[in-house]
């Protein structure tokens, strides 16, 4: 649990805040994005263990194992870094230390939040207590549970705005494509004419060109996955770290791959259904036109 105990020192040049954990709740040990080292949480007891925030750790070229000197009132601190620690959003780098050792070294930074765990079912009694004792409001006084609801909610409204960008943007690109695939189809007619004129038959031709056209609109859909991933990973490992200091996790949903071969596919079909049917029921007479033409 971090509290609001924490002090702002200098190191290397960067500003980053020294904050405390005092214990470890269920689901917290999940936090920590890199925790090589062993009982990594036991190694902040002692007091000269730390985790630090992943930006933090690019920004001065820190890895689990090395160690970091925190200048302090009473002489540098030594810290052992056994842990770095995912820090979305804060453009502030952060170290994390045990409570006792943090009001060891910096007596003076005073106590301005706490955290406490009870049963759900004694919460509401909790805060009205506190309230009624201290006259503590809406701003000094937070159920963490409401918060986490709150956050969450608006949390599922972001991404459902995302949700639906994402279905109007492969809603453009299968339209791109299905225009795409008319285009290049009816460009084909004059190429097939010849084709008849050597005896092969309209229902024939329309068949090749539907498994030609189908064809070429799955290599190039797997061809185009590949590569969608690597620019993918690319902003994530590479463009977000610089720009930022931290990096996404990088997860693949074969779910999602499966829907965009099947979106691709279905515009593909429909695009190649239009010309291929235009082909089968066109007359003999066209297609000894668009033959003589193309002589």
């Amino acid at each position: 649990m971090v509290d609001g105990r924490a002090a702002e020192e200098q190191l290397r040049g960067l500003r980053a805040a020294v904050v405390e954990v005092r214990r470890v709740l269920p689901g917290e040990a999940d936090a920590a994005v890199d925790l090589d080292v062993r009982n990594a949480w036991a190694r902040l007891r002692p007091g000269d263990g730390a985790f630090v925030s992943e930006q933090l750790a690019r920004r001065m070229k820190l890895s689990i194992g090395d160690s970091v000197e925190v200048p302090a009132p009473g002489g540098n601190w030594t810290l052992a870094i056994v842990g770095i620690y995912a820090d979305y959003g804060n453009p502030k780098g952060q170290i994390a230390v045990n409570f006792a050792a943090l009001t060891r070294r910096f007596p003076q930074v005073p106590l301005t939040r706490m955290g406490l765990s009870v049963w759900p079912a004694a919460v509401p009694g909790l805060i009205s207590a506190l309230q009624d004792k201290f006259g503590l409001d809406g701003r000094n006084l937070i159920d963490q549970a409401t918060m986490k609801a709150e956050s969450t909610r608006i949390f599922n409204r972001t991404f459902a705005v995302t949700a639906a960008l994402n279905a109007f943007t492969l809603g453009v690109a299968g339209i791109a494509l299905l225009t795409s695939l008319l285009t290049l189809g009816n460009s084909r007619l004059p190429q097939l004419a010849p084709l008849w004129a050597i005896g092969i038959t309209r229902k024939r031709l329309a068949g090749i060109e539907l498994l030609k056209t189908m064809s070429v609109a799955l290599i190039t859909t797997l061809l185009a996955l590949p590569l969608g991933l690597l620019v993918a990973w690319c902003l994530i490992a590479v463009v977000n770290v610089k720009a930022f200091g931290w990096r996404l996790p990088f997860h693949v949903f074969p779910l999602q791959l499966f829907e965009l071969v099947g979106v691709a596919m279905a515009a593909s079909l429909l695009a190649a259904l239009i010309p291929v049917l235009k082909l089968a029921r066109m007359q003999p007479a066209r297609l000894v036109k668009i033959f003589a033409d193309e002589r």
